[in-house]
């Protein structure tokens, strides 16, 4: 801002960060979108998470996000730890009524060696062999529910991306757009070209 260096940029951002004053900054430096790591929608799957905000965190980081012009997307999981399709269906309402520019569900959470997660899937789902290969964490209560959940997410929020579900996402369309220099946050592109 002070150099007057007119950039371009995305970020990806942490939510319980995100205030007003962050998000004005971030328009005057040219920041023409954010990636929130929201994660989950749900107080008790934020506190499994050990995210360090709260659903209330997420409203007020949207709602700056807003009133300062940035686009906004929230990233979160379907099946951690404490999630069933209970919370699933309130995560899906909340997500609704935040009004984002994009949303992208991912199934399961890839476990990282040595983390909480890791010994968690090792306890509930004899997982125990983690390593280069991605190996991803399915909460026991909703691995039953999954791929009809994803249907209905799919079917009644076409602008949402699901990728890794195979729903409601192109990856020639994503190659195409990068070939085509298209720079930045894809997801503007992706939830715009339904």
């Amino acid at each position: 801002i002070a150099r007057r260096v007119e950039v371009s940029w995305s970020c990806y951002a942490h939510v319980g960060k995100m205030d007003g004053e962050l998000a004005d900054r971030m328009v005057r430096a040219g920041c023409e979108g954010v990636e929130l790591g929201t994660d989950a929608l749900v107080d008790e799957v934020l506190d499994n998470l050990d995210k360090g905000f709260t659903y209330e965190d997420v409203v007020e980081a949207s709602r700056v996000c807003r009133a300062a012009g940035l686009r906004y997307c929230h990233f979160i999981f379907v099946g951690s730890p404490g999630e069933g399709p209970d919370e699933v269906r309130i995560a899906l309402d909340r997500l609704d009524t935040l009004d984002a520019d994009a949303s992208i569900i991912m199934s399961g959470i890839r476990i990282i060696p040595g983390t909480k997660l890791a010994e968690r899937a090792k306890a509930e789902l004899g997982i125990d062999r983690v390593g280069l290969e991605p190996v991803y964490y399915v909460s026991p209560a909703l691995a039953p529910h999954i791929e009809t959940l994803a249907d209905e997410i799919a079917r009644d929020h076409p602008s949402w991306v699901l990728p890794g579900f195979r729903r409601n996402f192109n990856e020639r369309i994503q190659k195409v757009l990068r070939r085509s220099g298209k720079k930045g946050v894809l997801w503007d592109y992706l939830a715009a070209n339904r």
